[in-house]
């Protein structure tokens, strides 16, 4: 690659693509991903003492079914928890984020892409 090119190239960095929160028990928040960016990875907490939130990080495949990647059980602690997919090719994607007692908590996430 000649140093004009590689000096035009622009570097590799994390994308925010969606940030939202919301007070609820269910959520299924759907997104985009980037053109050319193979790394996606969704953030996420939520607070509420002795809570667990079960999260599902999910892509649409051709056929447009969605299907789950990764699933997690995190402590709702307020602290942030991630799950990352490394070689993502779909266009579109989503999570799932659930609790399972029937009080609301806040749930903040970030779907990220990097490339």
């Amino acid at each position: 690659m000649p140093a004009t090119a590689q000096a035009a190239a622009k570097p590799a960095k994390w994308i925010t693509l969606k940030h939202q929160s919301k007070r609820t028990n269910f959520w299924n928040p759907r997104w985009d991903r980037k053109y050319g960016h193979r790394v996606m990875q969704v953030q996420a907490r939520c607070w509420g003492k002795g809570r667990t939130m079960y999260v599902t990080f999910d892509y649409r495949n051709q056929y447009r079914h969605w299907k789950a990647m990764k699933h997690a059980t995190w402590p709702c602690d307020g602290r942030y928890h991630y799950l990352r997919v490394t070689n993502a090719g779909h266009k579109k994607y989503g999570a799932t984020f659930s609790l399972p007692l029937p009080v609301p908590q806040t749930v903040e996430y970030w779907a990220q892409s990097y490339g």
